[in-house]
Protein backbone atom coordinates (compact mmCIF):
# COMPACT_ATOMS: atom_id res chain seq x y z
CA UNK A 1 0.00 0.00 0.00
CA UNK A 2 0.98 3.38 -0.93
CA UNK A 3 1.28 6.19 1.74
CA UNK A 4 0.22 9.25 -0.43
CA UNK A 5 0.76 12.85 1.23
CA UNK A 6 0.56 16.28 -0.04
CA UNK A 7 -2.84 17.67 -2.24
CA UNK A 8 -3.17 16.97 -6.22
CA UNK A 9 -2.67 19.78 -8.39
CA UNK A 10 -6.70 20.21 -8.67
CA UNK A 11 -6.71 20.84 -5.13
CA UNK A 12 -4.33 23.41 -5.08
CA UNK A 13 -5.74 24.90 -7.99
CA UNK A 14 -9.10 24.85 -6.40
CA UNK A 15 -8.19 26.75 -3.20
CA UNK A 16 -6.54 28.89 -5.09
CA UNK A 17 -9.90 30.05 -7.30
CA UNK A 18 -11.49 29.96 -4.13
CA UNK A 19 -8.97 32.42 -2.49
CA UNK A 20 -8.76 34.69 -5.26
CA UNK A 21 -13.16 35.13 -4.77
CA UNK A 22 -12.68 35.76 -1.52
CA UNK A 23 -10.24 38.48 -2.17
CA UNK A 24 -11.93 39.94 -4.57
CA UNK A 25 -14.83 40.56 -2.76
CA UNK A 26 -13.32 41.14 0.75
CA UNK A 27 -11.10 44.33 -1.56
CA UNK A 28 -14.01 45.79 -3.24
CA UNK A 29 -15.56 45.85 0.21
CA UNK A 30 -12.68 47.67 2.07
CA UNK A 31 -12.16 49.98 -1.12
CA UNK A 32 -15.50 51.40 -0.89
CA UNK A 33 -15.05 51.65 3.37
CA UNK A 34 -12.08 53.51 2.39
CA UNK A 35 -14.13 55.65 -0.08
CA UNK A 36 -16.77 56.23 2.33
CA UNK A 37 -14.45 57.41 4.86
CA UNK A 38 -12.96 59.83 2.70
CA UNK A 39 -15.67 61.43 1.67
CA UNK A 40 -17.17 61.49 5.19
CA UNK A 41 -13.73 63.68 6.43
CA UNK A 42 -14.46 65.85 2.89
CA UNK A 43 -17.60 66.77 4.37
CA UNK A 44 -16.32 67.28 8.20
CA UNK A 45 -13.93 69.94 6.94
CA UNK A 46 -16.89 71.74 4.66
CA UNK A 47 -18.98 71.57 7.84
CA UNK A 48 -15.69 72.88 9.47
CA UNK A 49 -15.35 75.54 6.84
CA UNK A 50 -19.24 76.51 7.06
CA UNK A 51 -18.97 77.55 11.28
CA UNK A 52 -15.92 79.25 10.96
CA UNK A 53 -17.46 81.42 8.09
CA UNK A 54 -19.88 82.15 10.43
CA UNK A 55 -17.68 83.49 12.73
CA UNK A 56 -16.18 85.48 10.13
CA UNK A 57 -20.06 86.83 9.36
CA UNK A 58 -19.94 87.34 13.56
CA UNK A 59 -17.17 89.73 12.47
CA UNK A 60 -18.68 91.68 9.68
CA UNK A 61 -21.83 92.20 11.59
CA UNK A 62 -19.97 93.88 14.20
CA UNK A 63 -17.93 95.74 11.90
CA UNK A 64 -21.37 96.69 10.01
CA UNK A 65 -19.77 94.91 6.75
CA UNK A 66 -22.74 92.48 6.78
CA UNK A 67 -26.15 94.89 7.41
CA UNK A 68 -29.37 94.75 5.82
CA UNK A 69 -28.13 97.08 3.51
CA UNK A 70 -25.35 94.99 2.66
CA UNK A 71 -26.83 91.45 3.32
CA UNK A 72 -24.38 89.65 1.10
CA UNK A 73 -20.77 88.84 1.43
CA UNK A 74 -18.81 86.36 -0.70
CA UNK A 75 -15.55 84.90 0.97
CA UNK A 76 -13.02 82.82 -0.33
CA UNK A 77 -11.43 79.91 1.82
CA UNK A 78 -8.03 81.73 0.74
CA UNK A 79 -9.39 85.00 2.51
CA UNK A 80 -10.86 82.88 5.74
CA UNK A 81 -7.16 81.03 5.79
CA UNK A 82 -5.57 84.06 5.73
CA UNK A 83 -7.46 85.94 8.16
CA UNK A 84 -6.49 83.26 10.76
CA UNK A 85 -10.26 82.07 10.32
CA UNK A 86 -9.97 78.77 8.64
CA UNK A 87 -6.74 76.24 8.77
CA UNK A 88 -6.20 74.65 5.73
CA UNK A 89 -3.57 72.35 5.20
CA UNK A 90 -4.75 70.18 2.57
CA UNK A 91 -5.26 72.96 0.00
CA UNK A 92 -9.14 73.50 -0.49
CA UNK A 93 -10.49 75.36 -3.17
CA UNK A 94 -13.44 77.38 -2.78
CA UNK A 95 -15.73 80.18 -1.08
CA UNK A 96 -18.75 80.89 0.99
CA UNK A 97 -21.86 82.71 0.45
CA UNK A 98 -23.08 84.91 3.72
CA UNK A 99 -26.40 85.67 3.62
CA UNK A 100 -28.54 88.03 6.01
CA UNK A 101 -32.34 87.04 5.49
CA UNK A 102 -34.71 88.72 6.52
CA UNK A 103 -38.64 86.61 6.85
CA UNK A 104 -41.07 87.91 9.30
CA UNK A 105 -39.10 90.66 10.88
CA UNK A 106 -36.98 88.22 11.83
CA UNK A 107 -32.84 88.39 10.18
CA UNK A 108 -30.90 84.86 9.68
CA UNK A 109 -27.45 84.15 8.41
CA UNK A 110 -28.25 82.09 5.47
CA UNK A 111 -24.47 80.21 4.90
CA UNK A 112 -23.80 78.24 1.51
CA UNK A 113 -20.61 76.89 0.52
CA UNK A 114 -18.62 75.22 -2.10
CA UNK A 115 -15.12 73.43 -1.99
CA UNK A 116 -13.25 71.03 -4.09
CA UNK A 117 -10.29 69.23 -3.97
CA UNK A 118 -8.17 66.97 -6.30
CA UNK A 119 -11.10 64.31 -5.61
CA UNK A 120 -14.31 65.66 -4.71
CA UNK A 121 -16.57 68.68 -4.64
CA UNK A 122 -19.46 69.94 -2.58
CA UNK A 123 -21.71 72.82 -4.56
CA UNK A 124 -23.96 75.05 -2.99
CA UNK A 125 -23.92 72.89 0.19
CA UNK A 126 -24.87 74.02 3.57
CA UNK A 127 -24.93 72.89 6.92
CA UNK A 128 -27.20 69.79 6.14
CA UNK A 129 -24.28 68.11 4.17
CA UNK A 130 -23.91 64.68 4.00
CA UNK A 131 -21.73 62.15 2.34
CA UNK A 132 -24.48 62.23 -0.79
CA UNK A 133 -23.71 66.03 -1.30
CA UNK A 134 -20.15 65.10 -2.25
CA UNK A 135 -19.04 64.33 -5.98
CA UNK A 136 -16.33 62.76 -7.26
CA UNK A 137 -15.10 64.90 -9.80
CA UNK A 138 -11.80 67.67 -10.34
CA UNK A 139 -14.35 70.11 -10.96
CA UNK A 140 -12.42 73.53 -9.35
CA UNK A 141 -14.74 75.01 -6.83
CA UNK A 142 -13.03 78.06 -6.51
CA UNK A 143 -15.05 80.42 -8.26
CA UNK A 144 -16.63 83.26 -6.26
CA UNK A 145 -19.51 81.73 -4.87
CA UNK A 146 -20.40 79.21 -7.15
CA UNK A 147 -20.55 81.66 -10.04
Amino acid sequence: MENKKGFTLMELLAVIVVLSILMLVAGTSVMNVLEDAKKDNFVNEFLGLLETAQLRANTLRLNNELTSKNPSKCISIDDLTSSGYFNNPRGYKGSVKLELVTQDKKTTLKVTGWMSNDDYTIAGGDASAKRDSVTSTTEDASSSCGA
